[in-house]
Parts: C-alpha cells; structure tokens; sequence
C-alpha cells in the first residue's frame, strides 16, 4: 500500500497533499466516519459471534468450530483464544455515520430527499424518476 500511494504521489498532479503511509492513510479515513467492525461468523453462516454470544467458541446451531484448525465443538482457555484466528469474519460498515455525512451538505440533502417528497404518489407503478 504505501509503494501504491507512492506511484500517486507522483502520478496525481496535487500529490503532495496525499498521505505517505498506510497508516497516515488510515487515519484520514477514521476521522471521515468511514471505519468499520470485525464481527466472527460460523463458516457455515449459521450466526454471528456478538453481544451474549461474543464468547462462545463454537456455533449452537451446527456445532462447526469458531476458529480455524481446531476440532468442532470444543471450547478454548482465554490464552488459546487469543492467540486463535477465526475462522471467518465479517466486516459491518455502520450506515448511521454514512448517511450524517451525507446530509450534513444543504444540496445533497435535497437530492437524496427527492424521490419522497417530488414523486407523483397516486399508486401507479411506474419508473420511479417521474
């Protein structure tokens, strides 16, 4: 990433103002609102690991293990899990900081208001720019 942003500093005309690292780079995108959570999930899909179920170590519904390379239905010390990956995770883009960003602006506010309050509401399907 950071030889990346080094070809666009030199690509980009104003590239002087381009972060020089990753972690320059991540830190702009934190103060934007644009960062996001790490949440286990079973393999199979089954659930989530969060709130009341943050600690458990293998799945309820199917029994396949929270972690990679250890047997289903076995539960780790608080040392085995932390050292442990999980198996999958899903990352969760909270949309309430999103839409505050986008409504902050007067213009785009009304933009993304248009669909309700400028459609014609008469219960005809039609394509729903008239």
């Amino acid at each position: 990433m950071n030889d990346l942003l080094a070809i666009l500093r030199l690509a980009i005309p104003n590239g002087h103002r381009l972060p020089r690292t990753f972690v320059e780079a991540r830190k702009i995108v934190g103060k934007l609102g644009l960062n996001y959570q790490k949440i286990h999930a079973c393999p199979k899909n089954c659930q989530l690991y969060r709130k009341d179920k943050s600690n458990d170590d293998f799945c309820l519904k199917c029994g396949t293990s929270r972690w990679k390379n250890t047997p289903d239905k076995t539960t780790l010390t608080k040392k085995e899990r932390w050292k442990a990956s999980p198996s999958k995770v899903l990352c969760y883009f909270p949309i309430k900081s999103c839409l505050k960003r986008l409504f902050m602006h007067k213009d785009i506010a009304t933009s993304l208001r248009w669909h309700d309050e400028r459609c014609t509401k008469d219960g005809a399907l039609r394509h729903p720019a008239v």
